[in-house]
């Protein structure tokens, strides 16, 4: 593509130039972060960003529809692996929570005021959809070069994914126009998993069909179920989970979440989720230890050399996933008294074990 400057009488070619000859990545970086609006309306979280699978995420933003949108930079020609590099970019975020946003944006986990919520108010002048953060992420890549493959493969994306390959000008009073051209998006429409098993956790979507058995449950459903029940049970979870002794309960999506004030991270801790039980149509609770997966790397290993010591103290009840989110879980009963009880019991039986691997402040 060609650059054109309109002079009084004629127009002028601007010379269009390699922008890795003499920029780096992170230039492109600063230039996105400080002109979101190039990609459209944007409000930006952070820049590099580390994830729990030691990837770096170059840009994290936030859309008008408050879904988390991952940007990915590239000079120069865009590898073909740059798909399955964001893909775990977006596995990553969708086990996020809204706490963990507000980290990266204020670089605290204890603050009581919402800068996050603040901040995409004034930038949108509307609330910001909590839910909607994790359950609906998509992607944005940029590079100087897009590979014909790469158009082809993105197509197949089972997110919505936005390509931008843009070119880079200099003019002789050394001016600089940066030029992006949308090369296309995919995952516009949401795909739906059909499946006989019922999700782990109640967020979904909604599909609307004579097949009943695969119906899955909306995010918006499950958290209104989930946010009246929380009412009912939170002033139990405090009793056990004692704010004094640096413990906070929270609830984001369809879940409650505790985590102590020792651990680095808010990821890490107790987790009280409701699921959809598609023969009953019914919601049903459970409770877990959710970690970012090289922690549930550590975790399991050593609940399965401990079984017989586990069984003792927790019963029969539990399960151990050791594929996808790797965590201890258990369904219990819909009694608030009951579950509070329960996690009374993981909560003294395996903090032990997250002290042990789990970084510290």
């Amino acid at each position: 593509m060609e650059l054109f400057k309109k002079t009084t009488s004629n127009f002028i070619k601007v010379p269009n130039k390699t922008f890795m000859e003499d920029h780096l990545e992170n230039q492109l970086e600063e230039w996105i972060q400080n002109n979101p609006c190039l990609l459209g309306n944007l409000l930006i979280i952070k820049s590099q960003v580390h994830t729990s699978r030691s990837q770096i995420i170059d840009l994290l933003a936030i859309d008008e529809n408050s879904s988390a949108v991952v940007i990915e930079l590239k000079r120069g020609k865009t590898p073909r692996d740059v798909l399955a590099q964001v893909t775990g970019y977006i596995s990553c975020i969708q086990e996020w929570k809204y706490d963990d946003f507000e980290y990266l944006m204020t670089g605290s986990n204890v603050s009581t005021e919402r800068i996050l919520a603040k901040k995409f108010r004034e930038h949108f002048n509307r609330d910001l959809d909590r839910a909607n953060l994790c359950s609906n992420p998509r992607a944005i890549i940029i590079a100087e070069k897009i590979s014909p493959e790469l158009l082809q493969d993105f197509k197949q994306s089972r997110f919505p994914v936005t390509i931008y390959e843009f070119s880079y000008f200099v003019n002789d009073e050394k001016e600089e126009y940066l030029l992006l051209s949308e090369m296309g998006s995919s995952g516009d429409e949401p795909k739906v998993i059909k499946t006989k098993e019922r999700p782990r956790a109640g967020i979904g979507i909604s599909k609307k069909d004579d097949d009943e058995d695969n119906l899955f449950w909306s995010s918006g459903e499950a958290c209104k179920v989930f946010f009246e029940f929380y009412a009912r049970i939170e002033h139990l979870l405090n009793d056990v989970f004692r704010p004094e002794e640096g413990w906070r309960v929270g609830k984001s999506r369809a879940e409650a979440h505790v985590v102590y004030s020792k651990w680095k991270h808010t990821w890490e801790g107790f987790s009280l989720d409701v699921d959809y039980n598609e023969e009953t149509k019914k919601p049903e609770y459970f409770i877990s230890v959710y970690l970012p997966t090289n922690f549930g790397k550590l975790l399991l290993p050593k609940l399965k050399k401990d079984e017989s010591i586990l069984k003792n103290m927790l019963g029969n009840n539990y399960e151990l996933e050791e594929t996808g989110w790797q965590r201890i879980y258990e369904y219990v009963s819909e009694d608030p008294k009951t579950i509070a009880e329960r996690m009374a019991v993981y909560k003294k039986v395996l903090t032990p074990y997250l002290d042990e691997i789990l970084p510290k402040r």
